[in-house]
């Protein structure tokens, strides 16, 4: 059913927009992963254009995105009206499996996305009626290699799947990689270095390799020693002199108390 305002007028391009969607997802490999920008630069390319939907509602989520103007309520961009609808509706049917970055605030961060059996056989059915799918039985374990790459079934299971979304880089169609980058993205999110190592040891069909924990320990060792901060601004100059007449001068006279009188010279 299309979306309604609330004064019961229709968006009329919503059905559209789901055939474009559509139409791109048939194109999408069956349980392999691809990026979600590749994913979304295809959609927009395919015609999913910006225009004005002509609705007014304090609830237009789905709704087509129009430009802002006075007295109306904005509704999602187009950005994140296709996030919205990929990691909700698509991934509630069951046609996508999606993997998620660090969240935001503002809406999902959203690195690829997969179409799964049911998405297939959903997009290839014309007419008649949906057979169920085989039973396909789940992985719970995953292979830990030493060199910090981390091999998974197409089949591991869904939760398994999402923790490592949180502290690997999906690098190939089944595999991830531990990396400096993903593991203090981990550690940012509230993740410590004991359950990082309990995750991996609990749920990986080896021993975790002595190069995997030491990597992990080192990342986590030096996390949040450094910390980046503003600190304020700075004047460089070639020539000495120019910092006393700058010292003088009234516009700039705040700058040199505000750094409680001191200033240096840049010497070649």
């Amino acid at each position: 059913m299309d979306a309604a305002a609330s004064d019961g007028q229709l968006d009329k391009t919503l059905k559209a927009k789901r055939l474009i969607v559509l139409k791109v997802l048939e194109e999408l490999p069956t349980k392999q992963w691809v990026t979600y920008a590749e994913f979304a630069e295809r959609v927009f390319s395919s015609g999913w254009k910006r225009v004005d939907s002509g609705i007014h509602s304090n609830n237009a989520f789905y709704h087509n995105e129009r430009w802002p103007r006075r007295g109306y309520v904005s509704d999602l961009s187009a950005q994140d009206t296709l996030a919205n609808l990929t990691a909700e509706s698509l991934v509630w049917l069951g046609l996508l499996d999606v993997g998620l970055g660090r969240p935001r605030k503002t809406g999902y961060d959203l690195t690829h996305i997969r179409l799964t059996d049911w998405g297939r056989q959903f997009l290839d059915k014309k007419s008649g009626r949906f057979e169920p799918l085989p039973a396909v039985p789940v992985e719970t374990q995953f292979r830990l290699l030493p060199n910090l790459e981390v091999s998974v079934s197409p089949r591991l299971r869904p939760d398994l799947l999402a923790q490592l979304f949180k502290i690997a880089v999906l690098k190939g169609v089944n595999s991830f990689s531990l990396t400096k980058e993903s593991l203090r993205e981990a550690l940012d999110e509230g993740m410590t270095l004991s359950g990082i190592l309990d995750f991996l040891r609990s749920n990986s069909g080896c021993e975790i390799p002595t190069m995997v924990q030491q990597f992990v320990e080192e990342v986590a060792q030096k996390h949040g020693h450094i910390k980046l901060g503003i600190a304020g601004a700075y004047l460089q100059v070639d020539d000495p002199v120019l910092l006393v007449e700058l010292r003088g001068a009234s516009l700039a006279e705040r700058y040199f108390s505000q750094a409680g009188g001191r200033y240096a010279r840049h010497l070649k």
